[in-house]
């Protein structure tokens, strides 16, 4: 039996190669035997619906047209996009990734956390750098305080826009 939850929303910030993003999303069933990730559209009616119950994220190829619509974005203006998702979008309510170009360079993310340790403070945006594998098995795992575990230096990484 597989491991079943809601997809995490995958945001590149840069243009990252297709090739790129698709090892990023093969890293996930090396965990849990499922994919944890899903590009996020720009409309929330385009991304995955909870009433179709998507409980696996986007598996690979990339569709050879794809440009990301969050180009040029920061890490604030994807956790407004996320703060005001509706309950009816199927990703992940607190945790999500982005890509910026590391993820070419060194296989890495920055995973993002909305909420606090308790998940209750909307306006705390928390992030670190992880490579591809471990971010995968971090999330799948995400349980209380897991988050702090994790964190191997204080502060925020720094991201490459």
């Amino acid at each position: 039996m597989t491991w079943v939850q809601t997809p995490f929303a995958m945001f590149p910030l840069v243009e990252v190669p297709h090739k790129v993003i698709e090892s990023i999303f093969k890293e996930g069933p090396r965990i849990a035997g499922v994919y944890c990730y899903t590009l996020a559209p720009e409309k929330y009616e385009d991304a995955p619906q909870r009433k179709d119950q998507h409980f696996e994220g986007q598996k690979p190829p990339v569709p050879s047209d794809y440009k990301s619509p969050f180009l040029g974005k920061t890490v604030e203006d994807v956790a407004k996009w996320m703060r005001k998702k509706p309950e009816s979008v199927n990703f992940d309510d607190h945790h999500f990734v982005l890509l910026d170009k590391r993820a070419e360079k060194d296989g890495t993310v920055i995973v993002c956390r909305i909420g606090g340790m308790l998940l209750d403070e909307p306006e705390d945006l928390d992030y670190m750098r992880k490579s591809a594998f471990e971010a995968s098995a971090m999330l799948q795992g995400m349980n209380y305080a897991h988050w702090e575990e994790r964190e191997r230096e204080p502060g925020k990484p720094e991201i490459e826009y």
